[in-house]
């Protein structure tokens, strides 16, 4: 039996563990929550210029800032599993308008309130771009950063390899892209140029670290693991 404390599974050879009769589980309910606060927290952060805000403030500066309101804003969510719904809720709450991209759901499975597109479209539509998709192909590459929205903002919990991060940095750089948080990295820990944005958020793929979280986690692992012995 192989448990995997967390949701991804990246990082287990599934094709192996197969074919030599290993069981493999992973705990996905654990994260959900943490990753779908810390996502809402991390955009509304954005919307409101708070790091460039603090930042001043801790050199001695009083400056305002003129931000969005995140009601009535369009956020497409790419992948609509349960951090995807998780988000879709708080967001719904707030009164932002939902749009999702997820190749996997069913129409039917798409609440009213919310509107199922197709990639290009979203993306082209979206004010808000928000990945939580499994996986590790690239979602966001030159050619997305290209048809979006000027002045969209970017953020990625699920995946480094979802996004390419010198298209991002282009993009940022040009004013296309007026924000961005990333807390997954295609090489970690990451190093890169989108330290040097004041715009850009970069956590330490901490969006499952929440004692409560982690917690349920923790404990989900090893029912998973004890109950796969009993199999």
């Amino acid at each position: 039996v192989i448990s995997r404390c967390g949701s991804g599974l990246s990082n287990i050879d599934l094709d192996s563990a197969k074919k030599l009769g290993i069981a493999v589980y992973n705990t996905p309910e654990g994260p959900t929550q943490s990753v779908a606060e810390l996502t809402v927290g991390c955009l509304l952060t954005l919307i409101r210029d708070v790091p460039r805000v603090n930042n001043m403030m801790h050199a001695g500066k009083w400056e305002k800032a003129t931000g969005h309101l995140l009601k009535d804003m369009k956020v497409l969510l790419i992948g609509y599993g349960r951090i995807g719904k998780s988000v879709a809720r708080i967001l719904n709450a707030i009164g932002a308008k939902i749009l999702v991209y997820d190749p996997f759901v069913l129409d039917k499975e798409i609440p009213g309130h919310i509107t199922k597109v197709d990639l290009t479209s979203g993306i082209k539509k979206a004010d808000v771009i928000t990945l939580h998709n499994s996986g590790e192909d690239l979602i966001l590459g030159e050619t997305e950063f290209g048809v979006m929205k000027s002045g969209v903002y970017i953020l990625n919990s699920a995946r480094g390899n979802l996004i390419d991060e010198e298209a991002l940095e282009s993009a940022l750089i040009s004013g296309k892209v007026s924000g961005a948080w990333l807390d997954t990295f295609k090489e970690e820990p990451y190093t890169g140029n989108l330290s040097k944005y004041s715009q850009v958020i970069l956590t330490t793929h901490i969006g499952s670290y929440t004692i409560e979280g982690r917690k349920k986690m923790e404990f989900d692992c090893v029912e998973n693991l004890i109950n796969g012995f009993r199999l």
